[in-house]
């Protein structure tokens, strides 16, 4: 959800915050590329996991991990 940030700073003309590590995906919205991002790692609420294309790993709080 946070490079909803970037991505609206870029099509707005202004620029990303510094202090949060984002990319737009202003890029894939004008079809300019056929993917935003290769790998993804998320923190919500109890829950944690990256992935990639080819492996996911998720994991809550209650020690269940997938």
């Amino acid at each position: 959800m946070i490079n909803v940030n970037a991505t609206l700073c870029e099509l707005a003309g202004m620029p990303a915050q510094e202090y949060i590590d984002v990319q737009s995906f202003a890029p894939l919205l004008r079809g300019e590329v056929a993917e935003h991002c290769t790998e993804t790692a998320n923190l919500f609420e109890n829950f944690r996991g990256i992935y990639n294309r080819d492996h996911k790993f998720s994991e809550n709080y209650n020690e269940i991990c997938e």
